[in-house]
């Protein structure tokens, strides 16, 4: 009997050994990896991260209803996964599990702030820049950008609520059902709300929040930058365009004029880049 509880414990210490380890969030090579489209890189984080919560999911339930209960068979001869005299050891692997998981989350946001610090020369993602008149076009939208970024931090934080907790006095998961008001598939309690109480997590989202809107306003600080470019609103001076039409339009064409204003252009072009 002894030895079958200290195997089966054994194998409780591994699984939880296993979310606390975990890489919801995969570390990149900013000098190896390849430029992907904005949608399709947090589409492939979004893809690996659920992949491995999958597989982290069956190892925690497999902690109460087979390690657990197998203790309790081996020691009180029953498997109800609710035995008072099991409820100290119940309440010890817990605790436990809800150490291992907030060290995941730690471990991915930081990944996540990695990220969106890297100063690497070689970027993370595609994006494009063009210009409509006086207003500069980003493909995608930096409204957009910072809709994905916002979507990636929410999703890690969110992962918490894929571990269900025990129900009270027992070692028995709650499971995903269908919630009655919004027809949506979800664990009723989870470690969701425990884990972003803590302190090391809520410095580092705010850490992120902050950093992704710094981005943002880069964006809009290279935008206003080159908006108010003597050398671009020159360039697309509408008085002066209409003014060369009509000399044009009478065959009176200033040919130095033009001249100058495809020197313009490059000199923008060239700020540009």
């Amino acid at each position: 009997m002894k030895v079958r509880v200290l195997s089966q414990a054994a194998n409780i210490e591994k699984n939880v050994l296993m979310i606390e380890r975990a890489e919801i969030i995969r570390q990149i090579d900013f000098k190896t990896h390849t430029i992907r489209e904005a949608q399709d890189l947090m589409d492939w984080f979004d893809f690996e991260r659920l992949r491995k919560l999958s597989e982290l999911t069956k190892e925690y339930e497999k902690i109460g209803g087979t390690f657990l209960r197998s203790i309790e068979e081996s020691a009180f001869r029953s498997r109800t996964c609710h035995h008072p005299e099991m409820l100290p050891y119940y309440q010890y692997w817990e605790r436990r599990v809800f150490n291992a998981i907030t060290k995941m989350i730690i471990r991915a946001l930081a990944v996540n702030k990695a990220i969106l610090l890297n100063r690497e020369i070689k970027p993370l993602i595609r994006m494009e820049a063009g210009n409509n008149h006086l207003e500069i076009i980003y493909q995608p939208a930096t409204e957009e950008m910072q809709t994905q970024l916002e979507k990636f931090h929410k999703g890690i934080i969110e992962s918490t609520k894929f571990f269900g907790r025990w129900k009270n006095e027992t070692c028995k998961v709650f499971l995903e059902q269908v919630d009655n008001e919004t027809s949506e598939k979800m664990i009723k309690y989870t470690f969701y709300d425990d884990v972003i109480k803590n302190p090391v997590i809520t410095a580092l989202s705010k850490d992120i929040i902050d950093q992704v809107q710094k981005l943002v306003n880069k964006f809009d600080f290279y935008n206003s930058a080159l908006t108010q470019s003597p050398l671009l609103k020159q360039l697309y001076d509408t008085n002066k365009f209409n003014h060369e039409q009509r000399k044009m339009e009478k065959h009176m064409v200033d040919t130095q004029q033009v001249e100058l204003n495809i020197i313009k252009f490059r000199m923008y072009k060239h700020a540009c880049q």
